[in-house]
């Protein structure tokens, strides 16, 4: 099944158990921990529907508002949730849904969920 999410962070832990999560309850997830690589995949996977970022990466690589920037460009049906620290939220303004960390994979999936209903995927 191609992927209808993209996941993107450089946190080996949250990205391993958030896929983890979603692909068990029937989420197909390419996930990635360098932005510059998911940006070239999101302009591949024509079948990707949400894309979960972080806001801030490393110095030195596009951001995810950058990475939803980018998504306008190439494909703008494609939905994001932002999952970063509380004090980067007003940077988001209308690109996206929102959830502060620390998140737990429930709050992920209900999110994922309201965005992209089960029987839908």
């Amino acid at each position: 099944m191609p992927a209808q999410i993209v996941l993107v962070n450089d946190d080996n832990e949250f990205a391993g158990q958030a896929s983890a999560a979603l692909q068990g309850v029937g989420y197909s997830v390419a996930p990635f921990t360098d932005p510059v690589a998911a940006w070239d995949a999101i302009r591949g996977l024509s079948s990707a529907r949400l894309l979960i970022t972080k806001i801030l990466f490393a110095p030195g690589k596009p951001n995810g508002l950058a990475l939803a920037h980018a998504r306008q460009s190439h494909k703008a049906a494609l939905r994001v949730l932002f999952t970063d620290l509380p004090n980067t939220e007003a940077h988001v303004g209308e690109l996206g849904i929102f959830l502060p960390l620390p998140v737990s994979t429930p709050d992920i999936l209900r999110s994922v969920r309201s965005i992209i209903p089960l029987d839908e995927s």
